[in-house]
């Protein structure tokens, strides 16, 4: 019957311990907002704004902006997304190109 359904004794026992359907899916994904924009899950928002799921988490847990990763700079008069994006186009360390931005 399990091997039908796909899921393991492991599963069948927690399920039936918190009451939850057999044919209910593996994962259930948790959607969240940010700044108005709807997405399906952490995981999607995260390759979205280019962040790895543990930043993102480390900053929700320490109740920072999790909206915040990426701010528009600007260095003679060349625009990037990011200060990563800069301290890459330039062969820079992330510190050395906050300093250039007098951050």
């Amino acid at each position: 019957m399990l091997r039908a359904i796909g899921i393991s004794k492991g599963t069948y026992r927690k399920r039936k311990k918190q009451g939850v359907p057999l044919d209910a899916p593996k994962y259930q994904t948790k959607k969240i907002t940010v700044d108005g924009v709807i997405y399906s899950s952490i995981k999607e928002y995260c390759l979205s704004v280019g962040i790895k799921r543990s930043g993102y988490k480390y900053r929700a847990e320490k109740g920072f902006k999790v909206s915040r990763y990426r701010r528009p700079v600007e260095y003679n008069g060349e625009k990037y997304p990011s200060i990563n994006a800069l301290a890459r186009a330039l062969g820079l360390t992330r510190a050395k190109a906050r300093a250039l931005l007098g951050l």
